[in-house]
């Protein structure tokens, strides 16, 4: 992920993953996590803006749609998009 982000916790269950972000720079864009399957395919997504200034922190929830089977989700993986 980089981008000035560390990922330093995170959280899975029922739907939702939390994940624990320290920016050691100001960013400002959108975070998008991915759920994988066993092959390594997308099966599901979720987006949350993201808004932190310099050596700022905060606890970001994913909500996946009931539909994404999470017991096929093998991993997560986050994407960060600049504005």
């Amino acid at each position: 992920m980089d981008k000035g982000l560390t990922m330093t916790s995170s959280k899975a269950n029922q739907g939702k993953v939390e994940v624990y972000l320290i920016s050691s720079s100001s960013v400002e864009g959108e975070l998008l996590a991915k759920a994988l399957n066993a092959k390594g395919k997308e099966i599901g997504r979720s987006k949350q803006v993201l808004n932190l200034g310099k050596d700022d922190a905060k606890l970001i929830t994913f909500n996946f749609d009931a539909s994404v089977n999470l017991d096929e989700v093998t991993r997560f993986m986050l994407d960060f998009r600049a504005r």
